[in-house]
């Protein structure tokens, strides 16, 4: 088990939020060695994550259906965290960007309440 995982909730990703997500995903697999990295997507038509996601074997797709089309992060949130077990959960959106490897570098020194980062792209 992973100290730290990592949930990204998405929902109907286009356009220029797609591709901050890609460019998201390239950069977090610095990571991947020591954190556990969920996507969870409320699933739409428009984009078909699961396909991208292929291309990143360590990364875990969860899918959720729900029928009124509207985004709820806090399902989506609440349902990537009924089975994990880390000791951090760090909830990110998929349009994020920070220094991720040096986050992971500092929790040594999280406390009760963290604001491990000092820029966000």
């Amino acid at each position: 088990m992973k100290r730290i995982t990592i949930v990204i909730p998405i929902f109907r990703l286009s356009s220029n939020r797609l591709a901050n997500f890609l460019f998201l995903l390239k950069k977090i697999q610095s990571v991947v060695s020591v954190c556990d990295i969920k996507v969870v997507d409320q699933v739409s038509e428009k984009t078909d994550i699961r396909t991208i996601l292929r291309m990143y074997p360590d990364i875990t797709y969860i899918p959720v259906s729900m029928s009124d089309g509207v985004f709820n992060k806090s399902i989506l949130i609440n349902r990537a965290c009924i089975d994990i077990k880390s000791e951090f959960i760090w909830i990110i959106d998929a349009d994020f960007y920070t220094n991720f490897d040096f986050v992971v570098s500092e929790i040594n020194n999280f406390s009760d309440f963290t604001r491990p980062f000092s820029e966000i792209i």
